[in-house]
């Protein structure tokens, strides 16, 4: 056996390894924690960016998708305007029809009138659709009114014969 007195250096020695080596875990552990720590933050700072700039881009549509929508509503209003002015004219034309010419005519009116405000009222909706109705509804609106202004050709061509 080996006296007391022996162990004491190795005793010493092992401590102070012991020191060190947790003194350098707890070192590598910090750095760990703040690569982690800097890691988190960059990634939360890119997915700031990246919310932003979908924001901007959602802006940016949102404002050409309004834009194009009060176009279309303007449009739409004017062409009414043109089809109901032009319908007046019709209406003074099919009075003087006489018999079954005369009825015919005031119910071709009569649907043009309501072709006319369905078509308003498609187009006041417009505002109110979501984004990803919102191109149908265009598409539905200007078929609407070609519809419109074939069905006052054909109403024109009918009275006017």
């Amino acid at each position: 056996m080996m006296p007391a007195r022996s162990f004491k250096p190795w005793i010493s020695f092992l401590l102070a390894g012991g020191l060190t080596l947790a003194a350098g875990c707890g070192r590598k552990q910090e750095e760990v924690v703040s690569d982690a720590e800097r890691a988190g933050k960059s990634v939360a700072r890119a997915a700031r960016e990246a919310a932003r700039r979908v924001g901007e881009v959602a802006r940016e549509a949102g404002g050409k998708a309004k834009t194009t929508t009060d176009d279309l509503i303007a449009r739409v209003k004017r062409e009414t305007g043109d089809v109901d002015r032009s319908r007046a004219d019709l209406e003074k034309e099919a009075g003087k029809l006489k018999g079954k010419a005369k009825v015919n005519a005031q119910r071709t009116l009569d649907d043009l009138k309501k072709q006319s405000e369905g078509l308003r009222k498609s187009a006041q909706g417009l505002k109110t659709k979501t984004a990803d109705k919102l191109d149908a509804a265009r598409v539905e609106i200007n078929e609407k009114l070609e519809k419109l202004k074939r069905a006052y050709e054909a109403a024109a061509r009918e009275i006017r014969k």
